[in-house]
Parts: C-alpha cells; sequence; structure tokens
C-alpha cells in the first residue's frame, strides 16, 4: 500500500531511489539544504517534486544517471 504523501512511495514510483542518501542529493541540489529528512523538509521536497520547474526532472535524472 503507498501513502500518496510519502516522499519515499513517490520517488520509488518515479523510478528513482528513494534512500536517504539519494533524498539529500535530490534536495540540496534544488536548495533544501542541509537535508536531514524531517517532515517538513520532506512535504516541501515532495511538492517540488509534484510541480517541478521544467528544468528538475532532468537535472534529477542526470544525478542518478536515469
Amino acid at each position: 500500500m503507498s501513502d500518496e504523501n510519502s516522499i519515499v512511495d513517490y520517488l520509488k514510483g518515479q523510478g528513482i531511489p528513494s534512500d536517504m542518501a539519494s533524498r539529500r542529493i535530490i534536495a540540496e541540489e534544488h536548495g533544501i539544504a542541509p537535508y536531514s529528512g524531517t517532515a517538513e523538509q520532506n512535504i516541501k521536497l515532495l511538492a517540488l517534486l509534484r510541480n517541478p520547474p521544467l528544468a528538475f526532472w532532468e537535472r534529477v535524472k542526470a544525478l542518478f544517471k536515469l
């Protein structure tokens, strides 16, 4: 069962690594730093992922060579 408000579930659903280190890379690359995985940071990151600036996904894909 997936939680629509879970950053981990969202990333997994997009085929992007969802471990803490990967979330930290994505967050800090996009101005959420220092990333420690707080609920507030995860909500902000999830909002960014759901409504990204134009080049956001290209940067994420490049980071993980997807």
